[in-house]
C-alpha cells in the first residue's frame, strides 16, 4: 500500500550510495552531478560499494543509521543494489529514524525498473527536475518467507517493485543477464546491450522448463509466476497495477506453448494481462517440488526443492522519492 508523506522541502542533506561496477555507472554519476548542482540540500558523502556482498550489506546499514534525521539516501546503481537497501530497512532491525530514510533511485545498472517505475522519462533524463516535482511516499514491499529444508533455515527476501519464479528469474541469474562477462560488455557498449538482451530472452525461453509447486495439496505447474508492486518489470513489460494501489498483482504464465507465450507477451506489452490482486491480509503458500529460480527486483537466487514459501505484503513500509504522477 502507499501513503503520501510530503514534498522534498524537509530534506536537509543526503548521502549517495554508488555501485562502481554498475553497467552504466558513468551515466549514473553524471546524473548525480546534475542533481548535486541543483539541490538546495547538501550531498555530504559519496560512498562506493565493493563486490563483497557481506561488506556491502554492512556498509548500507551504517549509511542508513548515520545522520538519519532529515536525510535522504540516493542510490546510484541498478535494481540489485536498490533491493539490498530495501531488505536492510525491512529485515535488519534498524532504528526507526533509519527506517524512515527516503530513497531516491538514479537508475545506473543492468536493470532499472525501480527508477523506471518511480520517475518519468523526462525526470530520468533530467534528474534535477526530481527536486522540483518529487514527493515522498510510503510503500509496502513484497515479502517472501522461505523455510529451506536444509537445517530448517529460514530466510526472508523482500522486493520493492517485482518478484518472480521461473523463466524471468532464470534470465536475471548469473547464467544469463548477471553473468560477469555479459555485464562487462554491457557496461562498455550500448549497442551490445540492445542486441544481446533479445538473444538472452530467446535463449532463456528455450532452456527454461516448466516449474512445479504444491499449493493447497495440489501440484501447480507454471512457466513463470510473477508478483508485482509497480507498473514495470525490467525494461519492456508493463502491468495493470500502480505503486499507489493497496495490493500486489499476481499473474501466472502456465506454459511456454507458442500460443500461450504470444498471448502473454501481447498483454504484457499492453499492460492488460489478467491476474489476481492480493490485498494486505492475503497470503500465498506453496512448497517447491524441485529447485526453482527466484528473483527479487532483479536479484536472482535458487529456492531449493522442498522449501516452504509464503508470499505477502510487507508490514514495514519503506519511503521512496518519486516523480511519476501515474504510479
Amino acid at each position: 500500500m502507499e501513503t503520501y508523506i510530503s514534498d522534498l522541502s524537509g530534506i536537509r542533506h543526503a548521502r549517495a550510495l554508488v555501485n562502481p561496477i554498475s553497467t552504466t555507472i558513468r551515466q549514473g554519476e553524471r546524473k548525480l552531478n546534475r542533481l548535486e548542482k541543483a539541490a538546495e540540500f547538501e550531498i555530504r558523502r559519496r560512498i562506493y560499494t565493493s563486490s563483497d556482498a557481506e561488506a556491502t550489506d554492512g556498509l548500507i546499514g551504517r549509511i542508513l543509521e548515520e545522520e538519519a534525521e532529515e536525510g535522504a539516501l540516493i542510490v546510484v546503481s541498478g535494481d540489485g543494489m536498490l533491493n539490498r537497501v530495501v531488505n536492510k530497512i525491512v529485515n535488519d532491525g534498524l532504528s526507526d529514524a533509519a527506517k524512515l530514510t527516503p530513497i531516491l533511485a538514479l537508475g545506473a545498472g543492468n536493470a532499472n525498473a525501480g527508477a523506471q517505475a518511480k520517475h518519468t522519462k523526462q525526470h530520468r533524463k533530467r534528474p534535477e527536475l526530481i527536486l522540483r516535482d518529487g514527493q515522498i511516499i510510503e510503500s509496502n514491499p513484497i515479502r517472501f518467507d522461505i523455510q529451506k529444508p536444509q537445517n530448517k533455515e529460514h530466510i526472508t527476501r523482500s522486493a520493492a517493485f517485482f518478484a518472480s519464479l521461473g523463466m524471468t528469474a532464470l534470465a536475471s541469474s548469473d547464467r544469463y543477464l548477471n553473468k560477469p562477462s555479459h555485464r562487462k560488455h554491457m557496461g562498455r557498449y550500448a549497442l551490445t546491450r540492445h542486441l544481446s538482451e533479445p538473444v538472452i530472452a530467446a535463449r532463456t525461453l528455450w532452456t527454461s522448463k516448466t516449474n512445479t509447486v504444491i499449493q493447497n495439496n495440489q501440484e501447480i505447474q507454471f512457466f513463470d509466476m510473477q508478483f508485482l508492486n509497480s507498473p514495470f518489470m525490467a525494461k519492456y513489460l508493463t502491468y495493470p497495477i500502480r505503486l499507489s494501489e493497496q495490493a500486489i498483482f499476481n499473474c501466472v504464465v502456465p506454459d511456454k506453448k507458442l500460443t500461450t507465450l504470444a498471448w502473454s507477451m501481447k498483454h504484457l506489452l499492453r499492460g492488460t494481462i489478467s491476474g489476481d490482486y492480493m490485498k494486505p491480509e492475503d497470503k500465498v503458500y506453496f512448497e517447491t517440488v524441485h529447485d526453482i529460480y527466484a528473483q527479487f527486483d532483479g536479484e536472482a537466487e535458487v529456492i531449493p526443492s522442498g522449501s516452504c514459501v509464503s508470499v505477502r505484503m510487507e508490514e514495514q513500509p519503506i519511503r521512496l522519492i518519486i516523480s511519476n504522477p501515474d504510479i
